[in-house]
């Protein structure tokens, strides 16, 4: 997902499914510096995880996760989104 100039700002919402720590802190900074709701989702085998971030100035993804977390190596069958 790429954004160039202002069209991050013509959506309401920025859904994240990004695999990689760096494109979510990414994403999250400019969601909250732009006041756009960030919808995280991950998935690691059969768990996952989602929630909403920088919802009317609420907490962002960076202020709940602070460090990079180790993830395990991925085998076939499993996987990270």
């Amino acid at each position: 997902m790429l954004f160039y100039g202002n069209d991050m700002l013509s959506y309401n919402v920025v859904l994240d499914g990004s695999d990689n720590f760096p494109t979510k802190y990414l994403v999250s900074d400019a969601c909250t510096i732009l006041g756009i709701p960030n919808v995280y989702g991950a998935i690691l085998g059969f768990e996952g995880q989602v929630s909403v971030f920088s919802y009317n100035r609420g907490p962002s993804y960076r202020c709940c996760i602070h460090t990079t977390v180790t993830v395990p190596t991925l085998r076939a069958g499993g996987g990270m989104i």
